[in-house]
C-alpha cells in the first residue's frame, strides 16, 4: 500500500523557470525578474512544504499503528528544503553560516543571490570570490541541517519498539548540488562527485549493529534491496528478463563490482544557457551526455564525443588531479563503460550525441505524473 504526500513530490521538472521555458521567451524573462523571484519561490511551493509533509507522514504512521499487523505500508517522501533559495531559520544560519550574520558583505551577497534565479542554473564565467563560495556552502549546510532537524520528527516514532523490528528505513539523496565547483551550478550538468556522491542510510528491521561501506555502490540497487526485504523472490522486466532481487540487494552486492552513473542535459537547461550564456554552450559542453564508471579507487568520466578523464575518487574527491590515460586501469574501465553503453543502447535508452531529457516525449510526462512528480 502506497501513501504519497504530494506537497513535496515536486522537483525542478515543474518549476516556474522550466514552465516558462516551455511557454515563451517573454514569460521566461518575466519569471527571471529579481523582483518576482522571491514571490514565486515562496508562493508556488517551489521547495515544497517539508514541515507539513513530515507532519502528515508522522500522523499517518501513528494513525495506522493499530493496523500494522493486518497490512503493510510504503511511504515515500521527497524533501526539497536544500534547494535554492537558501532561507533557513536563524538558529541554523547562526550555527552553520555565522559569516552570513557577522559579515555584511556575505549577507548582502546571499540576499541578492536568492533573487538571481538565472545564476542558479548557468555555468560560471569566472569562479566565485572565496567569501562568496564560503557563504553559499555554509548556507547550503544550514538548509541541510534544518531539513535533518525536521526529518527527525519522522524518524523518532520509527525507532520505537512498535516499529523498529518490522520496518525498513531508507534515507537517500537523489542528487547532490554544484555550488561553483568546476564552475558549475545546480544539478543539470555532469557526474562529478559533488553531484553523484549522495547520502545513503539503510536501517533493516531488527538491526542492532551498523556497517559503513566505503567503496562506491549504486543507488539503483535500492529497488532490489527493498523487494528482497519484503520477500519478493522474482520480478519480470520489460526486457523479458527474470530478476531475483536477492542477487542484486545491497546486502549481497559485491563491493568490488563496477558502478555506473550517467547524466543527460535537460532540454530546458540547454534552452536557458543558449539564450543567456551562448558562449558557455561549447566551453562547458552543455549538450553532451556524461557517464562515469567506478572501480575502487578509480573513476573514469566520459564527456560524450569530447574527452575522457580519470581520477582517484578516494584520495582526490574534488577531482582536481586528472590522471594520465596511460594509467593501467584506464583501458579496463573504458572497456567496461563501452559494454555498459552497448547494453543500454540495446535496451532502448537514448545514447545518441544529442541525447537530452525531454519530459514531454516518450510518455515520460505521463509516467512522472503517475508517480506524483507532476500535477
Amino acid at each position: 500500500k502506497v501513501k504519497r504526500f504530494s506537497a513535496d513530490i515536486v522537483d525542478k521538472i515543474a518549476t516556474p523557470i522550466q514552465q516558462a521555458v516551455a511557454v515563451s521567451p517573454e514569460v521566461l524573462q518575466i519569471a527571471l525578474n529579481p523582483l518576482l523571484v522571491p514571490l514565486w519561490t515562496r508562493y508556488s511551493n517551489f521547495k515544497g512544504d517539508t514541515q507539513t509533509s513530515i507532519q502528515d507522514a508522522t500522523h499517518y504512521i501513528h494513525q495506522n499503528q493499530s493496523n500494522r499487523a493486518k497490512e503493510s505500508h510504503f511511504i515515500f517522501l521527497n524533501l526539497m528544503e536544500t534547494h535554492l533559495p537558501y532561507v533557513a531559520p536563524w538558529k541554523f544560519v547562526s550555527k552553520f553560516s555565522p559569516i552570513t550574520l557577522e559579515n555584511p558583505k556575505a549577507q548582502n551577497f546571499i540576499n541578492h543571490y536568492n533573487t538571481q534565479a538565472l545564476k542558479w542554473l548557468l555555468p560560471l564565467e569566472e569562479p566565485y570570490h572565496p567569501h562568496e563560495a564560503r557563504t553559499l556552502w555554509d548556507m547550503y549546510d544550514a538548509e541541510v541541517a534544518y531539513q535533518d532537524w525536521m526529518l527527525n520528527q519522522l524518524i523518532a516514532p520509527l525507532t520505537t519498539p512498535e516499529f523498529i523490528d518490522n520496518s525498513i528505513l531508507v534515507i537517500v539523496g537523489d542528487h547532490g548540488e554544484m555550488l561553483g565547483e568546476h564552475r558549475i551550478m545546480g544539478h543539470g550538468l555532469g557526474v562529478h562527485e559533488e553531484l553523484v556522491q549522495v547520502p545513503l542510510i539503510i536501517r533493516y528491521p531488527g538491526q542492532t549493529k551498523g556497517k559503513r561501506i566505503k567503496k562506491a555502490i549504486s543507488t539503483a540497487h535500492l529497488f532490489h534491496t527493498i523487494l528482497d526485504e519484503i520477500g519478493i523472490e522474482s520480478i519480470q522486466t520489460s526486457y523479458g528478463e527474470s530478476i531475483e532481487p536477492r542477487k542484486h540487494s545491497l546486502k549481497n552486492l559485491d563491493e568490488d563490482a563496477y558502478v555506473f552513473s550517467e547524466s543527460y542535459p535537460p532540454v530546458s537547461l540547454i534552452t536557458i544557457v543558449n539564450k543567456y550564456g551562448p558562449d558557455l554552450m561549447d566551453s562547458f559542453h552543455c549538450q553532451s551526455a556524461r557517464w562515469a564508471i567506478y572501480n575502487h579507487p578509480y573513476k573514469l568520466i566520459r564527456t560524450q564525443n569530447v574527452k575522457d578523464d580519470l581520477f582517484d575518487y578516494i584520495n582526490d574527491p574534488t577531482e582536481t588531479n586528472n590522471l594520465s590515460l596511460t594509467n593501467k586501469s584506464y583501458n579496463k574501465l573504458a572497456g567496461k563503460l563501452e559494454e555498459f553503453l552497448e547494453i543500454s543502447s540495446a535496451k532502448g535508452q537514448n545514447n545518441s550525441p544529442s541525447a537530452t531529457v525531454d519530459v514531454e516525449g516518450h510518455n515520460i510526462s505521463e509516467r512522472l505524473r503517475k508517480l506524483g512528480y507532476l500535477e
